[in-house]
């Protein structure tokens, strides 16, 4: 049975684990926003389990997310229509 963890955000994208840092890392995108070039805003997130969630970076503008070979976070980043690599401990 699942359960709820978190909860308020807008379109959740791209859920990656970290287990070297026993995290979920995921992109909140706001539709109802206004980014540069009309892209809309967007907010990577970190959960640590059981349920504390805090704000990795809002500098990123992503969506899908993955892990990169050498861990850190790679990230679709659809404000410069590129593939960004992001430190999952210090953004």
């Amino acid at each position: 049975m699942a359960s709820q963890v978190a909860g308020g955000y807008k379109f959740l994208e791209g859920p990656v684990w970290l287990a070297s840092q026993g995290k979920l890392f995921f992109s909140d995108m706001n539709f109802g926003g206004s980014g540069s070039d009309g892209v809309p805003p967007s907010t990577i997130y970190r959960l640590t389990p059981p349920s504390t969630v805090d704000v990795l970076t809002t500098e990123v503008h992503s969506n899908g997310l993955a892990l990169g070979i050498d861990g850190s976070i790679v990230a679709c980043t659809h404000d410069q229509r590129s593939v960004s690599r992001v430190d999952p401990t210090t953004a």
